[in-house]
């Protein structure tokens, strides 16, 4: 008797595994679209962090070379991105957003560079207080204008 009940439930649970894998459920367009913050912050806390860390070097030690494998690296997230809000729906503002920032993000990279070149061709023996290849100034900027354009992207836009 026992043996019967337990093929019975056994039989039971086969049929209802078999019908449950053989529905598929769409989730609501609502949830699917939800937009997830997470790639944006992950993004955000990098930039975050390289600029942080810019600013800890005195101005007139911040070589270009130093930095040259994170810019790399921060560019590469950037451009990934701004491909993956291409492949969420109705996302044309985030978009826009990221290959701003991504372009934004290239523009402040040659600048280093270009600058720590002309920095370190200068005749200048010691150059002003705050003064180098990446002033103080600048890096509050870019960092400030990151931290607006990525919390534009992270935050969800209203249907």
């Amino acid at each position: 008797m026992l043996i019967k009940i337990k093929r019975q439930c056994q039989c039971a649970c086969v049929g209802l595994l078999l019908l449950l894998s053989a529905c598929h459920v769409t989730p609501p367009a609502s949830v699917a679209a939800q937009h997830d913050p997470e790639p944006y912050l992950v993004i955000a806390k990098l930039i975050d962090s390289f600029y942080s860390a810019l600013k800890e070097q005195p101005p007139e030690q911040r070589r270009y070379a130093d930095w040259h494998e994170q810019y790399q690296q921060i560019g590469i997230e950037l451009r990934n991105l701004v491909l993956r809000t291409r492949l969420q729906p109705a996302n044309s503002e985030s978009v826009a957003l990221a290959s701003q920032a991504s372009t934004f993000w290239q523009t402040y990279q040659q600048q280093h560079q270009s600058r720590w070149e002309a920095f370190v061709n200068s005749t200048a023996l010691q150059p002003a207080e705050g003064q180098g290849a990446y002033p103080n100034t600048l890096i509050q900027e870019h960092q400030a204008r990151f931290i607006r354009l990525i919390s534009a992207m992270a935050t969800p836009t209203s249907p």
